[in-house]
Protein backbone atom coordinates (compact mmCIF):
# COMPACT_ATOMS: atom_id res chain seq x y z
CA UNK A 1 0.00 0.00 0.00
CA UNK A 2 1.23 3.47 -0.89
CA UNK A 3 0.99 5.59 2.26
CA UNK A 4 2.64 8.52 0.50
CA UNK A 5 0.64 9.45 -2.63
CA UNK A 6 2.58 10.95 -5.48
CA UNK A 7 2.87 14.72 -5.58
CA UNK A 8 0.25 16.29 -7.83
CA UNK A 9 1.05 19.45 -9.79
CA UNK A 10 -2.13 21.49 -9.45
CA UNK A 11 -0.52 24.38 -11.30
CA UNK A 12 -0.21 22.08 -14.32
CA UNK A 13 -3.98 21.54 -14.19
CA UNK A 14 -4.56 25.31 -14.01
CA UNK A 15 -2.23 25.81 -16.97
CA UNK A 16 -4.26 23.26 -18.96
CA UNK A 17 -7.47 25.18 -18.25
CA UNK A 18 -5.72 28.45 -19.10
CA UNK A 19 -4.62 26.98 -22.44
CA UNK A 20 -8.24 26.20 -23.25
CA UNK A 21 -9.24 29.78 -22.42
CA UNK A 22 -6.48 31.01 -24.72
CA UNK A 23 -7.74 28.75 -27.54
CA UNK A 24 -11.30 29.93 -26.98
CA UNK A 25 -10.13 33.54 -27.15
CA UNK A 26 -8.74 32.80 -30.62
CA UNK A 27 -11.98 31.05 -31.53
CA UNK A 28 -14.16 33.96 -30.37
CA UNK A 29 -12.21 36.27 -32.67
CA UNK A 30 -13.64 34.28 -35.61
CA UNK A 31 -17.27 34.51 -34.45
CA UNK A 32 -19.06 36.57 -37.07
CA UNK A 33 -22.72 35.98 -37.86
CA UNK A 34 -22.07 35.58 -41.59
CA UNK A 35 -19.08 33.28 -41.15
CA UNK A 36 -19.28 30.01 -43.07
CA UNK A 37 -17.31 28.38 -40.26
CA UNK A 38 -19.90 28.85 -37.48
CA UNK A 39 -20.83 25.16 -37.45
CA UNK A 40 -17.21 24.10 -37.00
CA UNK A 41 -16.51 26.84 -34.46
CA UNK A 42 -19.48 25.68 -32.39
CA UNK A 43 -18.23 22.09 -32.50
CA UNK A 44 -14.68 23.13 -31.59
CA UNK A 45 -15.91 25.19 -28.65
CA UNK A 46 -17.97 22.24 -27.37
CA UNK A 47 -14.93 19.93 -27.56
CA UNK A 48 -12.86 22.45 -25.59
CA UNK A 49 -15.61 22.75 -22.98
CA UNK A 50 -15.76 18.96 -22.61
CA UNK A 51 -11.97 18.82 -22.27
CA UNK A 52 -12.15 21.44 -19.50
CA UNK A 53 -14.82 19.43 -17.69
CA UNK A 54 -12.56 16.36 -17.77
CA UNK A 55 -9.61 18.36 -16.37
CA UNK A 56 -11.76 19.75 -13.56
CA UNK A 57 -13.13 16.30 -12.74
CA UNK A 58 -9.59 14.96 -12.50
CA UNK A 59 -8.47 17.93 -10.42
CA UNK A 60 -11.33 17.55 -7.93
CA UNK A 61 -10.45 13.88 -7.47
CA UNK A 62 -6.80 14.78 -6.91
CA UNK A 63 -7.67 17.35 -4.24
CA UNK A 64 -9.24 14.57 -2.18
CA UNK A 65 -6.24 12.29 -2.73
CA UNK A 66 -3.60 14.83 -1.72
CA UNK A 67 -2.54 15.33 1.87
CA UNK A 68 -0.60 18.56 1.34
CA UNK A 69 -1.57 21.08 -1.36
CA UNK A 70 0.50 24.07 -2.56
CA UNK A 71 -2.36 26.46 -1.77
CA UNK A 72 -5.59 26.01 0.22
CA UNK A 73 -7.89 23.27 -1.07
CA UNK A 74 -10.77 25.73 -1.13
CA UNK A 75 -8.75 28.11 -3.33
CA UNK A 76 -7.84 25.31 -5.74
CA UNK A 77 -11.47 24.29 -6.02
CA UNK A 78 -12.81 27.86 -6.34
CA UNK A 79 -10.31 28.86 -9.02
CA UNK A 80 -10.91 25.70 -11.04
CA UNK A 81 -14.67 26.26 -10.93
CA UNK A 82 -14.26 29.90 -12.00
CA UNK A 83 -12.06 28.93 -14.95
CA UNK A 84 -14.53 26.23 -15.96
CA UNK A 85 -17.44 28.68 -15.68
CA UNK A 86 -15.72 31.14 -18.03
CA UNK A 87 -15.08 28.32 -20.51
CA UNK A 88 -18.74 27.25 -20.30
CA UNK A 89 -19.89 30.80 -21.03
CA UNK A 90 -17.65 31.14 -24.09
CA UNK A 91 -18.91 27.79 -25.39
CA UNK A 92 -22.45 29.02 -24.80
CA UNK A 93 -21.73 32.18 -26.79
CA UNK A 94 -20.34 30.19 -29.73
CA UNK A 95 -23.35 27.88 -29.63
CA UNK A 96 -25.86 30.73 -29.55
CA UNK A 97 -24.21 32.75 -32.31
CA UNK A 98 -24.63 29.66 -34.48
CA UNK A 99 -28.11 28.68 -33.23
CA UNK A 100 -29.78 32.10 -33.22
CA UNK A 101 -28.96 32.92 -36.86
CA UNK A 102 -29.41 36.64 -36.26
CA UNK A 103 -30.11 38.70 -39.37
CA UNK A 104 -27.74 41.63 -38.85
CA UNK A 105 -24.65 42.08 -36.71
CA UNK A 106 -25.03 44.79 -34.09
CA UNK A 107 -22.19 47.31 -34.15
CA UNK A 108 -21.21 46.69 -30.50
CA UNK A 109 -20.70 42.98 -31.20
CA UNK A 110 -17.26 43.46 -32.75
CA UNK A 111 -16.11 45.64 -29.86
CA UNK A 112 -17.26 42.99 -27.38
CA UNK A 113 -15.41 40.28 -29.33
CA UNK A 114 -12.16 42.28 -29.01
CA UNK A 115 -12.69 42.72 -25.26
CA UNK A 116 -13.30 39.00 -24.75
CA UNK A 117 -10.23 38.10 -26.82
CA UNK A 118 -8.09 40.50 -24.78
CA UNK A 119 -9.55 39.26 -21.51
CA UNK A 120 -8.83 35.63 -22.46
CA UNK A 121 -5.22 36.53 -23.21
CA UNK A 122 -4.76 38.28 -19.86
CA UNK A 123 -6.50 35.55 -17.87
CA UNK A 124 -4.23 32.97 -19.53
CA UNK A 125 -1.10 34.91 -18.59
CA UNK A 126 -2.38 35.51 -15.06
CA UNK A 127 -3.08 31.83 -14.40
CA UNK A 128 0.24 30.73 -15.91
CA UNK A 129 2.12 33.09 -13.58
CA UNK A 130 0.64 31.40 -10.51
CA UNK A 131 3.28 28.66 -10.55
CA UNK A 132 6.06 31.27 -10.24
CA UNK A 133 4.61 32.26 -6.86
CA UNK A 134 6.30 35.24 -5.19
CA UNK A 135 8.57 35.88 -8.18
CA UNK A 136 5.63 37.03 -10.33
CA UNK A 137 3.55 39.11 -7.93
CA UNK A 138 4.14 42.42 -9.75
CA UNK A 139 3.26 40.90 -13.11
CA UNK A 140 0.13 39.27 -11.70
CA UNK A 141 -0.98 42.54 -10.14
CA UNK A 142 -0.61 44.27 -13.52
CA UNK A 143 -2.71 41.61 -15.20
CA UNK A 144 -5.40 41.80 -12.51
CA UNK A 145 -5.70 45.55 -13.08
CA UNK A 146 -5.95 45.01 -16.86
CA UNK A 147 -8.68 42.39 -16.46
CA UNK A 148 -10.66 44.68 -14.15
CA UNK A 149 -10.39 47.55 -16.63
CA UNK A 150 -11.59 45.34 -19.48
CA UNK A 151 -14.60 44.29 -17.39
CA UNK A 152 -15.41 47.94 -16.62
CA UNK A 153 -15.23 48.76 -20.32
CA UNK A 154 -17.60 45.86 -20.96
CA UNK A 155 -20.10 47.28 -18.46
CA UNK A 156 -20.22 50.52 -20.40
CA UNK A 157 -20.43 48.72 -23.72
CA UNK A 158 -23.37 46.54 -22.72
CA UNK A 159 -25.31 49.61 -21.57
CA UNK A 160 -24.63 51.24 -24.93
CA UNK A 161 -25.63 48.05 -26.75
CA UNK A 162 -28.92 47.75 -24.87
CA UNK A 163 -29.74 51.42 -25.45
CA UNK A 164 -29.25 50.94 -29.19
CA UNK A 165 -31.09 47.63 -29.17
CA UNK A 166 -34.27 48.94 -27.56
CA UNK A 167 -34.48 52.31 -29.31
CA UNK A 168 -34.40 51.54 -33.02
CA UNK A 169 -37.67 49.70 -33.58
CA UNK A 170 -36.04 46.35 -34.27
CA UNK A 171 -37.80 43.04 -34.69
CA UNK A 172 -38.73 41.83 -31.14
CA UNK A 173 -37.34 38.36 -31.86
CA UNK A 174 -34.03 39.86 -32.93
CA UNK A 175 -33.99 42.00 -29.79
CA UNK A 176 -34.41 38.89 -27.61
CA UNK A 177 -31.60 37.11 -29.44
CA UNK A 178 -29.18 40.01 -29.19
CA UNK A 179 -30.06 40.68 -25.56
CA UNK A 180 -29.09 37.09 -24.78
CA UNK A 181 -25.85 37.35 -26.76
CA UNK A 182 -24.80 40.63 -25.16
CA UNK A 183 -25.71 39.35 -21.69
CA UNK A 184 -23.54 36.28 -22.23
CA UNK A 185 -20.66 38.43 -23.45
CA UNK A 186 -20.91 40.62 -20.37
CA UNK A 187 -20.99 37.50 -18.17
CA UNK A 188 -17.78 36.24 -19.81
CA UNK A 189 -16.02 39.47 -18.80
CA UNK A 190 -17.56 39.23 -15.33
CA UNK A 191 -16.18 35.70 -15.16
CA UNK A 192 -12.69 36.91 -16.03
CA UNK A 193 -12.90 39.49 -13.26
CA UNK A 194 -13.99 36.76 -10.83
CA UNK A 195 -10.90 34.72 -11.77
CA UNK A 196 -8.71 37.77 -11.21
CA UNK A 197 -10.34 38.31 -7.81
CA UNK A 198 -9.73 34.70 -6.75
CA UNK A 199 -6.08 34.88 -7.82
CA UNK A 200 -5.69 38.17 -5.94
CA UNK A 201 -6.92 36.38 -2.81
CA UNK A 202 -4.46 33.53 -3.44
CA UNK A 203 -1.61 36.05 -3.73
CA UNK A 204 -2.59 37.72 -0.44
CA UNK A 205 -2.90 34.43 1.43
CA UNK A 206 0.08 32.55 0.01
CA UNK A 207 2.65 34.81 -1.63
Amino acid sequence: MDFFPKSIDFFKRFDALANIIHELGNLVEKLHIRSSKLVQLEKDARKMEEKADAICHQLFQEINQTFITPIDREDIYTLAVSLDDMIDLIENLASNVYTFSVKKEEKEFGAFIKLIKESCQNVTLLVKNLKHKGKAISRMRELIVKINKIENTGDGLVRKAFTSLFSNGKDPVEIIKWKDLFTTMEEILDGSEKIAHHIDEIIIKNY
